[in-house]
């Protein structure tokens, strides 16, 4: 079997390469998805996460994590991949790092934000535990500002759902099923439940790819299978070098405790973004974690979900983790995410006791991953400003891209990138 192009990943990433070139060369782009089509009601459902096992370190005594501690890195592996869970959110990230590699995504950012009708969350469909959370903001002089989304307010049925983050019930919120249904119009070509195994290459030319056994050739190839999936193909591939190390993932943690009856889980997540005056990657929002109510049931307190409110925080965490050639992930808090994600915490337990939460009740999850990246960055294995990799024809369109960590959703970011991608691909006549 023979195409133009193989796309391999389906997510922010893959669907825009695989839509954008679609456009231009119909019928001769093939794309595989490790994973299968879901409902998007759904997605929630497909997530494949992963461990870092421990590295040994003393347990601080004041929060319930420590550097050295291993870390939950989420993953959603389904047609779409996790634009079907993102809260929505939509900021630019690395902007001027990226101008810096002589990589200007000034117009693949306004053309994101015009086709995917980016929009600040309206006050209108703010709940009370949102808007209380705000109020203390004020009094306490954070600035907060209203947190931009790609969501059709106008969908939602309700001021109150809370299920951005498990699969949009009314659609209202972009994910790349849109895109690539847009592509499919155009005779692209979607193999779902096809794992790539390696790319082939012949004389460092790019000649396809072996997925399920099979060899399947093409004039060029885009990796868009993530920070994860991406090294371990181009490892087995034969290729060297920092491929699989300087992983970050964007650690988060969410901060919560009792408010009765504040049905804080039926309300738009992240609707807000609570600007942390400083220069660090330190992003503070409103954010529900059902978590936070098994650690205080855990903790012999009587509660429901409709009674807990919590602040999400996440920093832009150090480039140390490395994903190893067996899957192997190895990423843990260093030094200096620990304080900044501890000076997060505070902060957040301040707001909260603010807004009038029992400082008794106020608990914090354990570190997890959300976004991994920076796995095949560029400057390295990926030249700059080409985004063409070592190997001719074969191109990177994921996470694994970015040179640091974005300490906030990468998504428009990832899509900038992949749309500078399909058209550097054309411009060069790779396809």
């Amino acid at each position: 079997m023979t195409s133009e192009v193989i796309v391999v990943g389906s997510g922010a990433g893959g669907a825009t390469v695989a839509r954008e070139l679609s456009r231009k060369i119909k019928g001769k782009i093939l794309l595989l998805e490790s994973g299968n089509r879901v409902n998007t009601k759904q997605a929630y459902t497909q997530y494949e996460n992963y461990l870092s096992p421990p590295v040994e370190g003393p347990v601080h005594e004041d929060m319930p994590f420590w550097p050295g501690q291993g870390l939950e890195i989420a993953r959603l592996t389904c047609v779409g991949g996790t634009t079907l869970v993102t809260a929505g959110t939509c900021v630019r990230k690395l902007e001027d790092e990226l101008k810096k590699l002589g990589i200007d995504l000034s117009h693949e950012f306004e053309s994101l934000e015009h086709e995917l009708k980016v929009n600040n969350t309206p006050d209108w469909i703010l709940g009370r535990g949102t808007k209380k959370i705000l109020e203390a903001c004020e009094s306490l002089g954070y600035d907060v500002t209203p947190m931009p989304k790609f969501i059709d307010f106008s969908k939602c049925k309700s001021k109150l759902c809370g299920n951005c983050t498990l699969g949009c019930p009314e659609n209202a919120k972009w994910n790349a099923l849109e895109f690539l249904t847009e592509a499919e119009e155009h005779g692209l070509i979607l193999q779902q439940n096809t794992r790539v195994d390696r790319v082939l290459i012949k004389n460092k030319r790019v000649v396809g790819v072996r997925a399920n056994g099979r060899d399947i050739f093409s004039r060029a190839v885009v990796l868009a299978a993530g920070a994860i999936g991406t090294p371990l193909i181009l490892r087995a591939s034969g290729c060297e070098g920092e491929i699989g190390k300087n992983l970050f993932v964007n650690t988060y943690v969410t901060v919560g405790g009792i408010m009765n009856g504040v049905e804080f889980n039926k309300e738009v997540a992240m609707g807000l973004l609570i600007n942390e005056q400083s220069d660090r990657k330190l992003m503070l929002a409103p954010h529900y974690a059902r978590r936070i109510v098994k650690i205080l049931t855990q903790r012999g307190l009587k509660v429901n979900e409709e009674d807990v409110i919590g602040i999400m925080v996440k920093i832009g965490d150090e480039n140390q983790g490395e994903v190893k050639n067996d899957g192997t992930i190895v990423k843990y808090l260093t030094e200096n995410d620990f304080i900044n994600l501890s000076d997060g915490v505070q902060a957040a337990s301040d707001i909260l006791e603010e807004a009038g939460v029992n400082p008794s009740s106020i608990v914090c999850t354990n570190p997890r991953g959300a976004h991994p990246g920076g796995t095949a960055r560029i400057g390295g294995f990926v030249r700059a400003p080409e985004l063409e990799t070592e190997i001719e024809g074969l191109y990177i369109a994921d996470a694994s891209l970015l040179p640091e960590s974005t300490g906030g959703p990468p998504i428009l970011t990832i899509m900038a990138l992949a749309k500078r991608i399909a058209r550097n691909m054309l411009d060069q006549q790779e396809v």
